[in-house]
């Protein structure tokens, strides 16, 4: 089992502001086992860190104790809600972690802070040859990258780390963290019924 990592010199960003068009509701605050989404995400994080940043633009997320910051740039996606993050955090490095991904684990988190170089702008996890920005470790200097790759109308987040110094974890079923179900995303109807009716989802 992994030692606990506790740290204020990290923060982690709390994606909420996606639209939610699949779902045709709000996903981040659609509950299981009688909390949202998005709860189960801070408990996870208020093990590692109390600088915790949620990032959404509704102002209901505002019942939350935690910063509530809307996008700098609107409508830019992930890329956009990144950089707002990295640009409102008080520390060089943080973890960002999309709110729709229940399925990422305290020892995965801990993982990733562990593995994370500084000399590289983000440590970023692949699984099963997928790429995961949003359960990544980024340096608070890579919003500068962010905003330009923005204001040149890329907002692609492939397109984002292919001109970046990433650092990528294979994540494998060799690591006794593992789950198969780690990077999975609730974005349908089916998703959450899925969810709800299996032990899949920690």
């Amino acid at each position: 089992m992994m030692t606990n990592i506790f740290s204020q010199d990290v923060s982690i960003i709390l994606l909420a502001g996606g639209k939610s068009k699949r779902m045709g509701r709000d996903k981040c605050l659609i509950k299981l086992n009688g909390k949202t989404l998005l709860e189960h995400n801070i408990s996870k994080a208020e093990k590692i860190t109390r600088n915790i940043l949620i990032i959404a633009n509704q102002s209901k997320y505002g019942q939350f104790k935690y910063p509530l910051h809307k996008d700098i740039f609107t409508n830019k996606g992930p890329i956009g809600g990144i950089h707002t993050g990295l640009f409102h955090s008080t520390t060089n490095t943080n973890i960002v972690i999309g709110c729709d991904m229940p399925n990422l684990s305290l020892n995965f988190l801990q993982y990733m802070l562990k593995s994370h170089n500084v000399n590289f702008q983000a440590t970023i996890p692949i699984h099963l040859e997928k790429i995961q920005p949003l359960a990544g470790v980024y340096e608070k200097t890579f919003m500068d990258i962010h905003e330009s790759q923005i204001k040149a109308g890329k907002n692609k987040m492939k397109d984002l780390l292919r001109v970046s110094d990433i650092k990528y974890i294979d994540i494998s079923n060799d690591l006794e963290f593992y789950s198969p179900y780690l990077f999975d995303n609730v974005n349908t109807v089916e998703d959450l019924q899925k969810y709800q009716q299996s032990n899949s989802w920690r």
